[in-house]
């Protein structure tokens, strides 16, 4: 598909606008310089009539003028400017030295009979197609006998007068042009000026798509300070999306070592643990769905059913003296039967599978866990044991994703990130204490409404 540039656009809409203005604005000038150069010329010519009527007297034929006037243009022959005068029933009565030359009067039906105080004016062609203007007015003489009615016409060629507005029209439209021309070039430069914060975003956003900046930091104008907000936290979505995405896949990798070592266990020689192996897994499909499901960015479920811990717990616990049957530990439990997690099950398995499983790891030979419901509504989980502890130093820096203390087991540092990203879903908190067995104290509170996950998974 091809490109449309929008500077382009821009240019050409304000182009085809700028083109039109100009050229109405052409025409109205010229139709109001011809309107004022009319008047003009037809005030002129009404007022060489006054100096008609003033020189005339009257005499045995009728009206007697004289042969020079103060007007010159009238004694010159075919100076342009004609004077006449017509009797009421047409007949031409007197003509100007300066007409003598014209053969026909052109137009002469338009000036006879004319009533008296009649003013008219206007403009006629000749038969050689030459323009007049002209003005005639009617005028009654009183004589000794009645009053006589005459017309007095004045005439005037056009040439001059179309000289003149060719004139104008050369120079009107030149002017404008030309101030067109320093309009568009006005325009380029305002567009390019205009448009040059959004090409400094496209360049942003390149830099970014090369790797060479993670977020738009220009400075841009308020119009395009909304995008660059909404980018950049699209950009933050997908970099946190990604991020997510390796988190999860670590989650797991970790998440399938405990099925898979009770596997490992059940499969040793001689040993007839099918329903073992069923059951983990079933429970290794589970992570596997489980953690896809984490990966997304979900909305929360409301009206979710509550997990009563004790049976969950007992389970883990069960699997947990198989992967650590060649580690004789000491289990003190104490799990309240009508403590309830409103919550996803799944949720509550990783939780407290990766508790149970630090605990049973680094304890020497015991390790206590207790389940307690304080209200309807919040529960806490305590899961101890009698190992060598965490210092105060070092309780931040294991709960950092690919973080260990101790290096000489196996593991990859993520179990307790992985709990950390689960309780901010559930707006829980988790306390790393002193155990009074000697060890560490992992202490979970949960203050929960019924669907109190943000970002809690949806039943499979």
């Amino acid at each position: 598909m091809k490109r449309r540039s929008l500077n382009k656009r821009l240019l050409l809409a304000a182009a085809s606008i700028l083109t039109i203005f100009l050229f109405l604005t052409g025409l109205a000038l010229e139709r109001a310089f011809v309107k004022s150069v009319t008047r003009a010329q037809e005030e002129k010519l009404h007022s060489s009539i006054l100096l008609l009527l003033a020189a005339a007297e009257p005499d045995a034929g009728g009206l007697r003028l004289p042969q020079h006037f103060q007007e010159a243009r009238f004694n010159r022959i075919a100076s342009g400017l004609y004077g006449f005068i017509f009797t009421s029933d047409g007949a031409e009565l007197w003509r100007s030295p300066s007409a003598v030359v014209l053969e026909q009067i052109p137009g002469v039906a338009e000036f006879n009979k004319l009533a008296v105080g009649t003013r008219q004016s206007g403009n006629v062609r000749s038969e050689q197609a030459e323009q007049f203007f002209y003005a005639a007015r009617g005028i009654a003489w009183e004589d000794d006998v009645q009053p006589v009615v005459y017309s007095f016409v004045v005439m005037e060629s056009a040439a001059p007068y179309q000289v003149e507005l060719q004139g104008f029209r050369t120079t009107l439209w030149t002017w404008l042009a030309l101030a067109g021309v320093l309009l568009l070039v006005a325009l380029v430069l305002v567009l390019r000026w205009g448009l040059r914060p959004l090409h400094s975003l496209a360049r942003d956003v390149g830099r970014i798509e090369r790797g060479l900046m993670s977020t738009l930091e220009g400075d841009y104008p308020t119009e395009l300070a909304g995008l660059a907000h909404n980018l950049n936290q699209l950009l933050e979505h997908e970099r946190l999306q990604r991020e997510r995405y390796k988190n999860r896949l670590s989650d797991l990798a970790h998440s399938l070592k405990t099925p898979l070592a009770v596997v490992r266990g059940a499969l040793t020689p001689g040993a007839t643990n099918a329903a073992t192996i069923e059951e983990q897994l079933q429970r290794m499909d589970d992570i596997v769905q489980y953690q896809l499901q984490r990966a997304m960015v979900l909305l929360p479920q409301l009206g979710r059913e509550g997990v009563v811990l004790k049976p969950l717990v007992e389970k883990l616990l069960e699997a947990m003296r198989k992967v650590y049957a060649d580690k004789p530990v000491q289990l003190d439990c104490e799990l309240d039967p009508g403590a309830v997690f409103y919550g996803d099950e799944r949720d509550a398995y990783e939780v407290l599978g990766n508790i149970i499983e630090n605990a049973f790891k680094y304890c020497a030979s015991r390790v206590r866990i207790s389940v307690q419901e304080k209200t309807a509504r919040e529960i806490s989980i305590f899961v101890e044991d009698d190992g060598q502890g965490i210092r105060d130093a070092d309780r931040a820096l294991v709960l950092q994703r690919g973080q260990r203390l101790d290096t000489r087991s196996v593991g990859q540092g993520i179990g307790l990130a992985v709990v950390e990203d689960i309780l901010a879903d559930y707006d829980a908190d988790m306390d790393i204490r002193a155990s009074t067995l000697g060890g560490a104290l992992f202490e979970l509170n949960f203050r929960q409404t019924q669907g109190a996950s943000k970002n809690a998974l949806s039943p499979r």
